[in-house]
């Protein structure tokens, strides 16, 4: 009598190492649409974990490793995943609301060891809105147009010394992100605009005369002195900064 057929196992395929990760699409407008899942957006860092059976790593949207600052997240997935795989997830620290902050997260990379970082985790809230004056931008990735980020700063007291604050991206349309790059085009020069902080440089980086003001809102200053923006207002554009836009932000940098 004939045995059915047993089905033959295929072996399975090697884990693929440059695996990009998925990203969200500008839009102009929010929408709503029954055929897509929408999630909340979380403030973290981007993540890859390979697992190849045996052990896991942690790679950054950038292609860098970050293993040895999140040890325990590491130890985690090697303790449950059961075969290889790839995930693509957020490494988050939430506050005491059970929101995400990403200042409280900063507080981990320069930690190595899973008992130190649960040992060292605090916190340092600070919010608010200022305007703060345009001395540089960088050139689009991907999909983006117009320009990636705005490289942003405040005057000291003696109004004469722009310091770096830090990169904003969000909060623009297509068309804004466009007139935006035309507009600064017109105010590029060669020198750094920044006398103080460490600005980005090498390609893709360029510098602009101090003609232009940006109404931002962030969340909070990282520890070394950085800007953690949630965005800018397109509405907030003007092309001379006042006396009052761009001083020394308060609460001041920790």
């Amino acid at each position: 009598m004939p045995t059915a057929a047993r089905p033959r196992h295929r072996k399975a395929a090697p884990l693929p190492y440059d695996v990009e990760l998925m990203l969200c699409t500008l839009v102009a407008e929010p929408f709503d649409d029954a055929n897509w899942i929408f999630e909340p957006k979380l403030d973290g860092l981007r993540v890859l974990c390979r697992f190849d059976g045996r052990s896991a790593s942690l790679i950054s949207r950038n292609g860098k490793a970050q293993d040895s600052q999140f040890p325990d997240i590491v130890e985690g997935l090697e303790a449950t995943l059961t075969r290889p795989a790839l995930l693509d997830g957020e490494v988050v620290c939430l506050d005491e609301r059970g929101r995400s902050s990403f200042r409280l997260l900063q507080q981990r990379f320069h930690l190595l060891d899973a008992e130190e970082v649960r040992r060292r985790m605090t916190e340092y809230p600070c919010s608010g809105r200022q305007e703060f004056v345009v001395g540089g931008f960088t050139d689009p990735q991907r999909s983006r147009v117009g320009l990636g980020a705005l490289l942003v700063g405040y005057y000291g007291d003696n109004r004469k010394t722009l310091a770096y604050a830090g990169k904003v991206g969000t909060g623009y349309t297509s068309d804004v992100l466009l007139d935006l790059r035309r507009r600064l085009d017109a105010l590029e020069q060669r020198a750094c605009s920044f006398a103080e902080g460490e600005p980005p440089r090498g390609p893709g980086v360029h510098w602009v005369r101090p003609k232009l003001v940006a109404e931002i809102e962030y969340a909070e200053w990282t520890q070394n002195g950085l800007l953690r923006s949630r965005g800018s207002r397109d509405s907030a554009w003007i092309r001379s900064p006042p006396r009052s836009a761009g001083k020394e932000p308060s609460p001041r940098r920790p």
